[in-house]
């Protein structure tokens, strides 16, 4: 009786076990069916990079031709009709964008971060740097507004309020808008000039001090990106070095910096062959010091730009507050841009959409967002198994990945 019971108890057990293996039958993973559901998500996302992903981690797991071409015919199909939305939409922003009086339409001015950002050329350039919260934005806005432009570069008190290069089209015929790079205003085979001879007036950000929370890494970034923009931009003819008067005409560290900034560039256009730039100081918060004391500011900034082998080709006092100045800053602006449409046969490639793509292709990342997390995978495991700082995983599967590494090779 007892074996009979012990063998029906292990029966039941044996039942109950195969019961629960049965409903928590743990399915094949199907690659090929996961890439399509990706794939089908962004394009429904209408997010060009993770199509672009999706297609690559589909072409990775041998997905079927045949599939593969149906579902980019269906990607290419929503991207056309996701640009005809956009351009109704853009249509409609530029009808605003004359109504509010503004130079560029919003949410489509280029603000560059990187090199490899920076945008198709309509037109000459002149750029406003100097140090953190020396006026530029303020100079900027004010001289917008002497238009009859909407003001729309952001100032603070605070220095480092600006950290990136902003285009200010101005006075062209239309408000312009740029999309990764390109200017969607000018048609594909559209001539320099047909927008109007308007010019583009940069707004950069300071260097020195700044009392913003940011890294120590894009800060040195910042000078690289000047000294390959100023190095390098052939749209590019006037830099405008503001100083404020509060230094009393001794040059500050971000100063200094910018000089040498200048320098190098100088050397650099001149060894490729580009039109060389005009530098003009421009003296700003002049209502700080009395009428009286302007001339010896005047005199000692002269004196420390000869000492440091920076002989500017022109200096202009100014006030964005009272507006005093404001004619000679604007006329040196207008005189550049006459002299970078005279000389437009100089920087022509940069405003030809076929060279700018072909430009965007060399400068641009070619890995795709897929392909850059295998890398930082791979480099996380290599710094962990050397002993390297890293910072830590952001997922489970990144430590996963990093554990059976290091494991392995224990």
């Amino acid at each position: 009786a007892a074996t009979a019971a012990a063998a029906a108890e292990a029966e039941a057990a044996a039942e109950a076990k195969a019961e629960a293996a049965g409903k928590f039958e743990v399915k094949e993973f199907d690659a090929v069916a996961d890439a399509k559901a990706r794939i089908n998500e962004a394009i429904r996302l209408k997010n060009g990079r993770r199509i672009e992903d999706a297609f690559w981690e589909a072409e990775s797991v041998g997905m079927d031709e045949a599939e593969l071409s149906l579902l980019r015919a269906k990607a290419e199909a929503s991207r056309l009709k996701n640009e005809e939305r956009k351009k109704q939409e853009y249509a409609k922003d530029v009808e605003a964008a004359k109504l509010k009086g503004v130079t560029c339409v919003v949410n489509f001015r280029p603000k560059v971060r990187y090199a490899w950002q920076i945008p198709q050329a309509v037109g000459p350039e002149c750029i406003l740097v100097g140090r953190s919260n020396a006026g530029k934005s303020t100079l900027t806005n004010t001289y917008l507004e002497s238009k009859g432009f909407q003001p729309s570069a952001p100032v603070d008190d605070r220095p480092g309020r600006t950290r990136m290069l902003t285009w200010y089209p101005v006075n062209f015929d239309v408000p312009l808008a740029w999309k990764d790079g390109m200017c969607i205003t000018m048609p594909l085979e559209g001539k320099l000039g047909d927008l109007g001879k308007g010019f583009c007036l940069l707004d950069c950000f300071g260097l020195g001090e700044v009392e913003f929370k940011v890294k120590k890494s894009r800060l040195s970034s910042w000078i690289d990106l000047m000294k390959q923009f100023m190095g390098g931009r052939r749209a590019l003819n006037t830099v405008f070095h503001l100083i404020s008067c509060e230094q009393e005409g001794q040059l500050s560290d971000g100063d200094l910096q910018v000089i040498d900034v200048f320098k190098m560039a100088k050397v650099a256009r001149e060894q490729a062959g580009l039109q060389a730039l005009s530098f003009v100081v421009v003296l700003t918060k002049e209502d700080l010091v009395t009428p009286e004391t302007l001339p010896d500011v005047l005199r000692t900034l002269r004196e420390e730009c000869a000492r440091r082998g920076y002989i500017p080709d022109e200096i202009i006092a100014c006030s964005a507050r009272d507006r005093s100045g404001l004619e000679p800053v604007s006329a040196a602006m207008e005189a550049s841009a006459a002299r970078g449409w005279d000389t437009r046969d100089t920087w022509d490639i940069e405003a030809t959409k076929r060279n700018v793509k072909e430009l965007f292709a060399l400068r641009r990342p070619q890995l795709s967002r897929g392909q850059q997390r295998v890398d930082r995978i791979t480099r996380k495991e290599e710094n962990s198994w050397r002993g390297r700082p890293t910072r830590s995983p952001s997922s489970t599967y990144e430590k996963r990945r990093i554990s059976t590494f290091v494991a392995d090779h224990i």
